[in-house]
């Protein structure tokens, strides 16, 4: 994971440790390999309904996958912090 900043830092830990593929979780949710690549490098937000069958798959629920938006890219203490979006 060196180099690789903002990402969903646990599911790829529990991916890596259950020797699952990137491609193996896109066939599972029925996604493509990039767009699920995308997703975990959280340049995409994972639907519902993924977030739902991943914590079905490894048994656990979402909190123990997915990272809250306070610890992703653009949040600080919960808040979101970049303005790039808003109009000038």
């Amino acid at each position: 994971m060196e180099g690789v900043i903002l990402m969903q830092s646990k599911l790829y830990d529990i991916r890596k440790k259950e020797k699952l593929s990137q491609q193996e979780m896109a066939d599972f949710l029925d996604i493509s390999r990039v767009s699920y690549g995308y997703k975990e490098r959280d340049q995409l937000p994972f639907n519902q309904d993924e977030m739902f069958d991943i914590a079905h798959l490894f048994k656990k629920p979402i909190s123990d996958i997915f990272l809250p938006r306070s610890n992703r890219n653009g949040y600080k203490d919960g808040v979101k912090t970049s303005t790039k979006h808003l109009a000038t």
